[in-house]
């Protein structure tokens, strides 16, 4: 089981050679029933519509994908790159949503 967060972690806890804003995973753990499973962290950032900067991965470049939670006049943004910097990761890949910059 993977646990997909938004929250950031502070720096120094991050693994080394990252920053908040490049998707990451912890380490697989056996729970007590026999199961795995690990905290995955995706970034995310809200940003006032419309948008002027798309954020971007500083890990690979690719911009962060607009979902459809809304906050009035703000949209959510975040990491389409799970897959890239997570090689087993087991997140569902989401459609992305259009977007006028």
């Amino acid at each position: 089981m993977e646990i997909i967060s938004n929250i950031p972690r502070p720096q120094h806890a991050l693994p080394q050679g990252t920053d908040n804003s490049v998707p990451y995973a912890g380490p697989w753990r056996e729970m007590r029933d026999g199961s795995l499973m690990r905290l995955v962290y995706c970034p995310g950032e809200w940003k006032k519509l419309p948008v002027e900067t798309l954020p971007i991965c500083s890990g690979c470049g690719t911009p962060f994908r607009k979902t459809d939670e809304r906050l009035g006049d703000m949209a959510w943004f975040e990491a389409d790159c799970l897959r890239r910097h997570i090689q087993d990761s087991q997140a569902p890949v989401k459609p992305s949503i259009p977007i006028s910059v």
